[in-house]
């Protein structure tokens, strides 16, 4: 008869190796979030100077 031989890691360190899968997916995931933020922060002032210097283009015309 052969004997199967669990060549696997203990439980323990089974249980260490997922904790730190998922500590490395939540920091991935909190700079994957930051980073979207980041653009839509410069994607809005962007917007936001450009709606600044039309409306200013449109008061110096109004009050020609």
């Amino acid at each position: 008869m052969t004997e199967i031989v669990d060549q696997g890691v203990a439980p323990s360190q089974f249980v260490e190796q997922e904790m730190t899968l998922l500590e490395q997916r939540m920091k991935l995931k909190e700079r994957i979030e930051h980073g979207i933020l980041k653009l839509l922060l410069c994607n809005l002032e962007d917007l936001s100077a450009v709606f600044i210097l039309g409306l200013q283009r449109d008061l110096e015309e109004w009050f020609k």
